[in-house]
């Protein structure tokens, strides 16, 4: 069996190089970092949503989440913001709808940055899933 190297120029083709641009299996909310504010969404986010993208728009994640997902989240970001670093939280899945997703949050001094990540191997029985709805 031949093994062979892989193709790193592929990797151009990616979304993910593009400024603006988020792979299509998860989505993305920035957070302004005084009002904890939507003030930019990738363009997909409505899909996993069931709204539009653009009406994510100024709201608060309580417009958006359930109270659960909402206070999970809130903590997360107050826990990563105490600390200066998102770096070594390790969060459990949140569940919104019936799709998992894993949880990475990121800041700078202009935004706080939510990545939702989809993750299709998770099982259901696992006890420290965050559901939403």
């Amino acid at each position: 069996m031949e093994i062979s190297e892989p193709d790193l120029l592929l990797c151009q083709n990616e979304a993910i190089h593009v400024p603006g641009f988020i792979q299509s299996h998860g989505f993305l909310l920035a957070l302004d970092p005084h009002t904890l504010t939507v003030h930019t969404v990738s363009e997909n986010a409505g899909e996993f949503l069931d709204t539009k993208a653009k009406d994510l728009l100024s709201k608060k994640l309580s417009d958006i989440f359930n109270e659960k997902s909402t206070v999970f989240l809130l903590d997360l970001i107050k826990t990563g913001l105490k600390e200066n670093s998102f770096v070594n939280l390790d969060p459990p899945p949140l569940q919104i709808g019936g799709l998992f997703f894993e949880v990475i949050i990121h800041h700078n001094t202009e935004c706080i940055v939510i990545e939702f990540d989809l993750n299709l191997t998770i099982e259901q029985e696992r006890g420290e899933v965050h559901a939403d709805g």
